[in-house]
């Protein structure tokens, strides 16, 4: 899935077009704890999967008629081409003929989540978990309609239920660590990316995101584990070199920081001027003149 891929802020989903880093990491530990990836989720440039699974569950109901089911299909067209005005238009018109079709506010708060009108977004999906309260899809969205209002613990609160219900959807694991983090709520983040580890001891998108979350906590000892992993891992991936080295630093092992810095600027990483800082810092405290 993917929303818009222009950016108009970097920011806590002020706008859902963000151009924040795409596993939500930065120099800092979360300017803003939310990706354009992750924002993107919920509207995508064409309908998830779970659109067309609602589709298909709506045409077993008795507001299946033919018209009902016409107009969903010209709805999910319409998003399925980015015009999401007309495919708002035609969610209205479809739920007018079967208001009890959950799956149509579950699309029709992506669309407007897509317009950046937030507000409508979440009314159109607190009808639709009013309408099926254990859908997992619907609470995992209306999540992100709650972020893009900054209202953490409500995304929250959704999320906690939604796992209840799929314990294994470590995207929605890392959702809530990342809720946590934008309610600077370090601690839990790391717990969170911790059980996606559990669930996917490969998860170098979770291995990164709990460094990061120790390092915020000044956990050095712990973040150098996890950065010594994703380096041995993805030993291509310039951002583990570049947070490899801030652990190394707040541990004090300063030789060994400029290294981790110089790997991460010949890997490549969007990083190199704050490395090329850090570098100069740790030949400083080593006694050393650059």
């Amino acid at each position: 899935m993917g929303l818009k891929q222009s950016s108009k802020i970097n920011g806590r989903c002020i706008t859902m077009q963000t151009a924040f880093l795409a596993v939500c990491l930065a120099t800092s530990l979360f300017t803003s704890p939310f990706t354009a990836t992750d924002l993107m989720q919920p509207a995508a440039a064409a309908p998830r999967r779970s659109d067309y699974l609602a589709y298909d569950r709506f045409r077993t109901t008795s507001e299946a008629t033919p018209a009902a089911v016409e107009k969903y299909k010209q709805a999910l067209t319409l998003y399925d081409n980015q015009d999401m005005d007309g495919a708002i238009v035609k969610f209205q018109e479809l739920l007018k003929i079967a208001p009890k079709c959950a799956g149509a506010y579950y699309s029709m708060g992506a669309s407007y989540l897509w317009n950046d009108d937030y507000q409508k977004a979440l009314d159109a999906f607190n009808k639709g978990v009013a309408l099926a309260p254990t859908d997992f899809e619907l609470r995992y969205r209306r999540a992100f309609a709650f972020i893009s209002l900054l209202k953490y613990t409500q995304a929250i609160e959704d999320l906690d239920i939604a796992l209840k219900m799929r314990p294994e959807r470590t995207d929605a694991i890392k959702l809530r660590a990342k809720c946590y983090l934008g309610l600077k709520k370090p601690d839990k983040a790391a717990e969170n990316f911790g059980l996606c580890i559990k669930i996917n001891p490969n998860d170098s998108e979770a291995y990164i995101s709990r460094a990061q979350a120790y390092l915020e906590q000044k956990k050095f000892q712990e973040a150098l584990k996890d950065t010594t992993f994703m380096t041995q891992k993805v030993p291509d991936e310039g951002l583990g070199f570049f947070l490899h080295g801030k652990a190394l630093m707040g541990l004090k092992r300063y030789k060994e920081a400029a290294t981790a810095f110089d790997r991460a600027i010949s890997v490549g990483t969007e990083h190199s001027r704050d490395c090329l800082t850090m570098k100069r810092e740790c030949h400083q405290l080593l006694g050393k003149s650059k």
